[in-house]
């Protein structure tokens, strides 16, 4: 069922896409769902460059639990990497995770930066690749148009 609001959230429409993304967004980010990171990854890289602040602001808030989920460290790993090192080093990871967690508890994490000009970028990008699909669309077009009919138009090709 999750995987098929997570296609929705493509949907052509932007209020479906953007209703189903709220959705999907705060479902993953308040139950342990079953879906492959790289889908979590795809769905919330692609809806940092949507135009309304608050998918983007979803978009960054299911980054950090993704990662949070994915790529934290569990305690079974902190105590494997401290049995291999020094009792210092474990106490110091452990500051490390509880200052991370209060940072989180306050409602913010200073590991997510977004570049302020992506949205214009990836614009600028489909602008591009619309103008070079355009470009080659006409002259496949001509192409087929004189291949069937060689006396249609008056250029050769």
């Amino acid at each position: 069922m999750f995987s098929v609001c997570v296609d929705r959230c493509y949907d052509r429409d932007p209020r479906i896409g953007t209703g189903n993304f709220q959705v999907v967004s705060e479902v993953y980010a308040l139950h342990p769902v079953k879906v492959e990171p790289h889908v979590i990854l795809s769905l919330a890289l692609y809806k940092l460059v949507d135009p309304s602040p608050e998918v983007r602001e979803d978009a960054l808030h299911m980054l950090h639990v993704l990662s949070m989920r994915e790529w934290q460290p569990s305690a079974l790993e902190l105590a494997a990497s401290a049995a291999g090192g020094s009792a210092g080093g474990l106490k110091a990871q452990e500051q490390q995770q509880q200052e991370d967690f209060a940072l989180e508890a306050e409602g913010g994490s200073g590991t997510v930066v977004v570049m302020g000009a992506l949205q214009d970028s990836c614009q600028q990008f489909q602008f591009d690749l619309a103008e070079k699909l355009a470009r080659c669309a006409v002259f496949h077009g001509l192409f087929l148009l004189h291949m069937l009919h060689p006396d249609a138009i008056g250029v050769t090709l």
